[in-house]
């Protein structure tokens, strides 16, 4: 499975989106993750928002998007890639 990454400019993080990415990265280690390009269709798209806000620019990223805005949404993140591998 394909997953992209997008990040935002990450002014008002409010927890470490970078240490989120790598957990996800280490349960699914048998995907294929990279930074989101434009016009690149992913299976999914993960885009990692550092508050709520969520400012992140995914309006040319193709794929399923999941939000992660907290650290509360790795756990809805886990559920999304482990529903869209079945």
């Amino acid at each position: 499975m394909d997953i992209g990454i997008k990040y935002c400019g990450g002014c008002n993080s409010n927890f470490d989106r970078i240490e989120i990415v790598n957990k996800i990265k280490e349960l699914f280690k048998e995907e294929s993750f990279e930074y989101a390009k434009e016009n690149n269709p992913y299976n999914i798209v993960l885009v990692i928002n550092g508050c709520t806000r969520a400012c992140a620019d995914h309006s040319t990223l193709i794929g399923n998007r999941i939000f992660i805005n907290s650290e509360q949404d790795f756990q809805k993140v886990v559920n999304f890639i482990n529903n869209q591998k079945q």
